[in-house]
């Protein structure tokens, strides 16, 4: 698992290595999802007749869901190495994951806000299981925080969504 530290010891082109590399297992990882996902109307259709019009729209807001979540289009791997050396440059950001923060840099290249942006490093620099409460209470007690979530949440790392 590669963190601030290792990102750190890194000369540019293992770091422009390691981000095509992501690229790549983003692009699987979307492949694998969508296998899956093509397959529950087909499923659900042979267990409740009549369900395959509502299992197939679930399906592709599913996709289409998967796919905001974890695509990095729209950025360059200069961007994003560039963004992950100032990210870094933070010693309390040198233990997150540079899976999670490259998700931040998106956050700041597309424009997200920067008090969201910075409560969200604050929720990712903490341990795991503390890291769902605090979304959860900023959700409830922070109206500010709420919007933000609602309009740049599907660019979070799946380590600060809250579950249901």
């Amino acid at each position: 698992m590669v963190d601030g530290y290792t990102w750190e010891s890194w000369d540019n082109s293992t770091k422009v290595g390691w981000v095509f590399g992501f690229w790549d297992g983003i692009y699987q990882a979307h492949r694998e999802g969508v296998f899956f996902l093509v397959r529950i109307p087909g499923l659900m259709e042979r267990k409740v007749a009549g369900t395959y019009k509502r299992a197939d729209e679930v399906t592709e807001g599913l996709d289409n869901e998967f796919r905001d979540r974890i695509s990095l289009s729209g950025i360059t791997s200069g961007q994003q190495v560039a963004g992950l050396d100032a990210f870094y440059k933070d010693y309390r950001n040198k233990r997150i994951l540079a899976g999670e923060a490259i998700y931040i840099v998106k956050l700041e290249v597309t424009g997200g806000p920067q008090e969201f942006i910075e409560q969200v490093t604050r929720i990712i620099r903490m341990p795991w299981d503390d890291r769902r409460k605090e979304q959860k209470s900023l959700l409830e007690k922070n109206q500010e925080y709420k919007e933000a979530f609602e309009k740049w949440g599907k660019y979070l790392p799946i380590s600060v969504i809250p579950t249901p």
